[in-house]
């Protein structure tokens, strides 16, 4: 028999106390996923020992990878406007409407004149109208509102290594305190994996995110190289359109599950549970479409790291995987509408 689906919830301030990992537990969650893009090494080492200390189910480390991304900004966001200028450097540092930082290091000096800069899902996009060595400037193309810590797409490829220095530095952080999973952001090729995997611990899972063209025309190879592959269908989208999105996440399941390898879907799994207790039908239905497709199972973000509800969220998505073996295993329609009910009675 095909094993259950599994969920990781991502932790974040909404989830990550002694009674919001005990919920999480109780709800049936797999494990849990520490965002190093949105944690310091600081939270990340708390994050672990308050896991530890509650669970010993399997804590996945999420590195930051090769992924330009600006730092924090002025009230967590702010607007750039037309045919203003603004400054880029390395760096954490607070920015705001004239001057941003770009994170990982170096990436600035590698910056030339004509590049365009695309910024948090397309928001604004910067064009690169003076370099130097430590900084550079850049034109407001398209104004838009920006936050912090967002992606940066740029249009051509830059080769920057798999792992950042503060990854580096997680990775041996999280060794030390016990952590055997890690997932690899921004995997262009089985080389990526095979250089994570020299840091990484004997014997650790190693997760390759699917989230970029060079991913998707390494597939093979990635898959034969990773225990499993995670599909970021919010990064994925950036590069290739929402509408090539349906057909790319079923591409990347079906070449998986013939090579026997497990694939997960993130992102906008049950997105409006962020902000309210009851998901959409629509994604109600991505999430057991997705399923159907063959996805071991889902990792959700937002919805367990800043929603009203963690634990529910994790409650909805067992359930629904319930309902969706016993579809599988050939239950009637009327019979699946009597389940449904005898879940929402007993509370899921």
């Amino acid at each position: 028999m095909t094993s259950p689906a599994q969920i990781y919830a991502t932790i974040g301030p909404a989830s990550l106390s002694d009674t919001g990992i005990d919920s999480l537990v109780a709800a049936g969650v797999s494990g849990f996923r520490l965002n190093l893009s949105h944690l310091t090494l600081e939270q990340c080492e708390h994050a672990i020992g308050v896991l530890a200390s509650r669970t010993e189910l399997p804590v996945i480390l999420d590195t930051e990878g090769p992924q330009i991304r600006c730092g924090a900004v002025a009230n967590g966001g702010v607007v750039l406007r037309g045919k203003q200028s603004v400054t880029l450097r390395d760096g954490h540092g607070a920015g705001d409407e004239s001057r941003l930082a770009l994170i990982p290091h170096g990436v600035t000096a590698r910056l030339v004149v004509g590049d365009l800069l695309k910024v948090d899902f397309d928001l604004a996009t910067l064009e690169i109208t003076e370099t130097h060595a430590d900084w550079a400037r850049a034109a407001v193309v398209q104004p838009g509102r920006i936050g912090s810590n967002k992606g940066v797409t740029l249009a051509r490829e830059l080769s920057l290594p798999i792992l950042t220095e503060k990854d580096r530095n997680a990775v041996a952080l999280a060794r030390d305190l016990g952590v055997r999973w890690f997932a690899l952001s921004f995997v262009r090729s089985a080389a990526d994996v095979a250089v994570a995997r020299e840091l990484l611990p004997a014997g650790a899972t190693v997760i390759a995110k699917i989230e970029n063209r060079p991913a998707l025309a390494a597939l093979p190879e990635i898959l034969a190289a990773a225990d499993a592959v995670l599909i970021d269908r919010g990064d994925l989208s950036k590069e290739h359109g929402a509408l090539a999105l349906p057909f790319l996440q079923r591409h990347v399941i079906r070449h998986a599950v013939r090579m026997g390898v497990p694939a997960f879907v993130s992102t906008d799994v049950l997105g409006t549970m962020a902000a309210r207790r009851y998901p959409s039908v629509a994604e109600l239905n991505d999430f057991v479409a997705t399923l159907v497709m063959g996805a071991s199972g889902v990792f959700f973000a937002a919805e367990t790291a800043i929603g009203v509800d963690p634990a529910l969220v994790v409650s909805v998505a067992r359930r629904l995987i319930r309902l969706h073996e016993r579809w599988r295993d050939g239950g009637e329609v009327d019979e699946l509408v009597a389940a449904f009910c005898d879940e929402a009675r007993d509370g899921g």
